[in-house]
């Protein structure tokens, strides 16, 4: 299957809104306040304790809230029904339509979406992949942690991008190999972003 640009786009980003969520979900109940508090803050948010946060992400009036990002989650995968096959496009609806706010619910949530696209095509696994890669990147990066494995699987993502006449996003993924920089990063999924839009 040859996906759309604008297809590709909303894969892309249902990846990135899973892993997101996953990875939130991960560090759910928080039960220290200093790690709650530090975890906030690498996001931009400013709560100063770990019941507080607890009720943040699973508080649906809250924008950045994990109940949120999976209703967004949820429009992305109404753009697809074109795309995905009708019973992985029932299957998808089903996961997050009965989906309750508690960790471990949504992180198998999240996994079931997740084994449920990957048995698509190949061209959605790959967008899939590579907007759950990214949403890692720039996760690891706010925390500080070693990216050399998370950079050696980009590495092939970007070459398998090549392959789709994606290859002028080679040049910003040197710089960002070897400067692993928040300019840098945002300066490559800016082009991502461009690439979609061509």
């Amino acid at each position: 299957m040859v996906l759309l640009n604008s297809s590709a786009h909303q894969i892309y980003w249902l990846g990135r809104y899973l892993m997101r969520v996953q990875f939130a979900a991960s560090h759910l109940p928080f039960t220290q306040d200093e790690e709650a508090t530090n975890f906030a803050a690498a996001f931009g948010l400013v709560i100063e304790n770990a019941e507080l946060l607890n009720h943040y992400m699973l508080d649906k009036k809250q924008t950045f809230s994990l109940l949120n990002q999976l209703v967004i989650a949820k429009d992305n995968i109404q753009e697809l029904r074109g795309i995905l096959s009708s019973s992985a496009y029932a299957e998808l609806n089903n996961v997050i339509n009965t989906l309750q706010g508690q960790p471990e619910i949504l992180r198998k949530a999240v996994e079931k979406c997740t084994q449920i696209l990957e048995a698509e095509s190949e061209d959605v696994g790959l967008f899939l992949y590579l907007g759950q890669k990214i949403e890692q990147f720039d996760i690891e990066l706010r925390f500080g942690q070693d990216l050399s494995a998370l950079v050696s699987e980009l590495d092939v993502l970007v070459q398998r991008l090549a392959g789709l006449d994606w290859e002028n996003i080679d040049q910003n993924w040197q710089v960002l190999k070897h400067q692993l920089t928040w300019d840098a990063y945002y300066t490559f999924t800016q082009q991502l972003e461009n690439m979609f839009e061509v």
